[in-house]
């Protein structure tokens, strides 16, 4: 069966909310004070982990997290839509976040978020540069109006981060197969 292949490159930005307990929580804090750090700090040093002798968490990216993000609206970035072997289009996210034809060339939902609606918590950013995701999904038949970008505004300080962070074709998300990047940057803040 042909093969519809998605693939974004260019730099992605997630943004991770840190599913932990009250108490690792705690003991986070604990650890943190002990060192005379705050804990947004803290968190981005590999010893802090040595010193907080958790035998399941070795780093950063050992605790459990639900994530927003993907491909950033920056110059580099690339949107290639391949079907069948053969390339159908080459866009940049610009012009689905800033269309200036009359008429929208592709369909795409977006969802607006304010960094004061998070909830209280711990939060990371990291960004990513490179092959950000390659979907693929088997159809008998394509048709590029069927093809849905989801795009994602985010709101920080004064400043808006947009990114596409879903693809969809009719109303089935499309299954990510690969991503090759390499980690550029990460901070981290806590909402209290």
């Amino acid at each position: 069966m042909p093969k519809l292949k998605v693939s974004l490159f260019g730099e992605s930005w997630k943004l991770k909310h840190l599913e932990i307990d009250a108490s690792l929580q705690e003991r986070l804090l604990n650890n943190a004070k002990a060192s005379n750090t705050p804990l947004s700090v803290a968190l981005l040093d590999l010893s802090f982990f040595e010193k907080l002798n958790h035998p399941a968490l070795n780093s950063l990216h050992d605790l459990p997290s639900t994530q927003i993000g993907g491909l950033c609206n920056t110059p580099k970035n690339q949107v290639e839509v391949w079907y069948h072997g053969k390339k159908v289009q080459k866009l940049k996210l610009d012009a689905l976040f800033h269309s200036t034809t009359l008429f929208e060339l592709f369909q795409s939902t977006l969802t607006t978020i304010e960094s004061t609606s998070l909830e209280e918590g711990i939060y990371l950013i990291e960004t990513e540069i490179g092959l950000i995701a390659s979907y693929e999904l088997d159809i008998p038949a394509f048709t590029i109006d069927a093809l849905t970008f989801s795009l994602l505004k985010f709101y920080k300080d004064n400043t808006c981060i947009e990114v596409l962070s879903n693809v969809l074709y009719g109303e089935q998300l499309l299954p990510m197969k690969r991503t090759d990047v390499l980690l550029n940057g990460l901070e981290s803040f806590v909402i209290n």
